[in-house]
């Protein structure tokens, strides 16, 4: 195995534990008012998470595309009801969708 190789798996290797701890510790329920998969031609899962605002007519919701950096993964705007970016707009009239 070269030293690239090892690295990469190293780093995939430390992504998959902290996600594991970060719900074991966090305890962060999977909840959003909708959520959409899909899967590309080469077999990788895409899903969507949406968060609507309430109260707010379909023609007033602005939307807004939240997308998470290399090393995190939704949960990063999608954390609880008082914590998470996403409810915060979606609390102030923006349909909110997390990428993962």
């Amino acid at each position: 195995m070269t030293e690239v190789a090892v690295v990469i798996a190293g780093a995939l290797l430390v992504l998959v534990v902290g996600d594991l701890l970060f719900k074991k510790f966090y305890g962060v329920e999977e909840k959003a008012d909708e959520r959409h998969v899909t899967e590309t031609e080469d077999g990788v899962g895409i899903a969507l998470w949406r968060h609507t605002p309430e109260g707010v007519d379909d023609d007033e919701k602005a939307p807004v595309l939240l997308v998470h950096g290399i090393s995190v993964g939704h949960r990063n705007m999608n954390f609880d009801g008082k914590n998470g970016v996403a409810q915060y707009l979606a609390e102030r009239g923006y349909d909110c969708w997390c990428v993962d």
